[in-house]
């Protein structure tokens, strides 16, 4: 060891260890006289996992292995950056993980297979521990907080909403996926929320709502059997529990029946500060993070706050279209011989709003659109799209909503006095009124 930038140097070898390979030396990033270094000795067939520990720059040294398997040969340790003590261990099979400085070590191998780790490293930009493996690829443990923030001395939390990681706004990231055993798979996408509930709670329902920067609720969901419209369902088990967020606001209903040439997903959240709340009956913790830009896209937060605008537009005309064909349809099922003028011009309305002969993927190539079609494609083509909304996509919405209004007040016509002069006139032979749904209003 030099402590003189190699001016002169001490020997420091453990005394209690025999001929072998040091295959790897940490010093802790906490403390300069701290260091772990690994020793094995597998070339003389011996198995027996090594690993030491100074506090004092190697003037004295502890043996640290307690817990590791007896012919886990360790062939690298790793201090953890943000937490001291925090210790990580490869070994010839598998991977290990210490709280405590070394004293004792558990296994972390999850679903790692059985392969020699000869090399970790902490990604300290995105947090991830990188495992390289001999012969069986990388693996990374995307985001290491849940391990830093657990105290193993105290007394579990029952109720505990860790800090997320900061979550990447990124177009795309579908296609049809593979079916080849040997290619990498992603991290979950979108905002990881890790949370942790206890036994004696494990019966009441947790609800999870992401709120903008400004309060505003933008999705909601929750562990409860019987939930509100507008909720989306959450698992939540005893333990530790990781959820994720796909930052998007709620998805757009559909007609029932309908097939959808496009997507329904709710638009994709700008990016900006969101806050994550969990509850649990009367307890509640929050927690704050950030929804980046992709970096390789350079909109200004202008262009977001534009896209959104024209998202949130097209959007609330679409629900109005499809909360109408929903109205149209029903009265329609209901009038008989004696609305037969006024069935077919509803559904000669349900036919320019919304083409029900198209089933699949090839019979849309079949026959025309319909302006609901056109409203679908237009969002998820602007929802895609990372930059400044085009003239093209704004004349477009134009053209759209031109047509929309006119149809609009024709639907209304239909479903307003059209229909109260058709219940009058029934209601003249003794028949019950035939009432129209609330229209449009299918999402919050």
């Amino acid at each position: 060891m030099t402590r003189d930038g190699g001016a002169s140097w001490t020997d420091v070898t453990p005394s209690n260890i025999v001929d072998g390979l040091i295959n790897a030396i940490d010093a802790s990033p906490h403390d300069p006289g701290v260091a772990y270094v690994v020793h094995n000795r597998y070339k003389f067939n011996d198995f027996t996992p090594h690993v030491y520990r100074t506090s004092n720059y190697g003037d004295t040294w502890e043996h640290i292995a307690d817990g590791i398997a007896e012919e886990a040969h360790v062939r690298v340790v790793r201090e953890d950056p943000a937490r001291r003590g925090l210790l990580y261990a490869g070994t010839e099979t598998g991977l290990y993980v210490s709280w405590n400085d070394g004293d004792d070590w558990q296994s972390i191998q999850l679903n790692m297979p059985l392969t020699p780790t000869t090399d970790l490293i902490v990604q300290q930009e995105h947090n991830d521990l990188v495992a390289a493996t001999q012969g069986r690829s990388f693996w990374i443990l995307d985001d290491l907080t849940p391990l830093q923030q657990l105290n193993l001395r105290a007394e579990p939390a029952d109720f505990r909403l860790l800090p997320p990681k900061d979550a990447y706004r990124v177009a795309g990231g579908g296609g049809f996926g593979s079916n080849q055993t040997n290619v990498g798979q992603n991290p979950s996408p979108g905002a990881v929320i890790d949370f942790y509930i206890g036994e004696a709670n494990d019966s009441t329902p947790v609800t999870i709502e992401i709120s903008d920067d400004v309060g505003n609720v933008i999705r909601s969901f929750t562990s409860a059997s019987e939930r509100d419209d507008g909720v989306d369902s959450l698992q939540a088990q005893t333990g530790h529990n990781r959820f994720a967020w796909n930052l998007r606001h709620q998805n757009v209903p559909n007609v029932p029946g309908a097939y959808v040439f496009g997507s329904l997903r709710g638009r994709r959240v700008t990016p900006a500060r969101y806050e994550v709340r969990l509850r649990q009956g009367d307890r509640t913790e929050t927690r704050d993070f950030n929804v980046l830009r992709d970096p390789r896209v350079d909109a200004t937060p202008g262009d977001f706050v534009a896209q959104d605008a024209l998202l949130q537009s097209i959007t609330a005309e679409l629900v109005e279209i499809t909360g109408r064909l929903v109205a149209v349809r029903s009265v329609s099922d209901v009038i008989e011989d004696a609305g037969a003028s006024l069935t077919e011009r509803l559904t000669s309305m349900e036919d320019s709003l919304l083409q029900t002969r198209t089933v699949d993927g090839q019979t849309v190539i079949n026959f025309p659109s319909r302006l609901r079609f056109h409203y679908i494609y237009l969002r998820g083509a602007l929802d895609g799209h990372e930059g400044v909304v085009t003239g093209g996509a704004r004349q477009m919405f134009t053209d759209l909503s031109n047509q929309w209004s006119g149809l609009r007040a024709e639907v209304d016509g239909l479903l307003g006095p059209e229909l109260d002069e058709f219940n009058q006139l029934v209601a003249n032979a003794g028949i019950p009124a035939i009432i129209a749904p609330a229209r449009g209003e299918l999402i919050p």
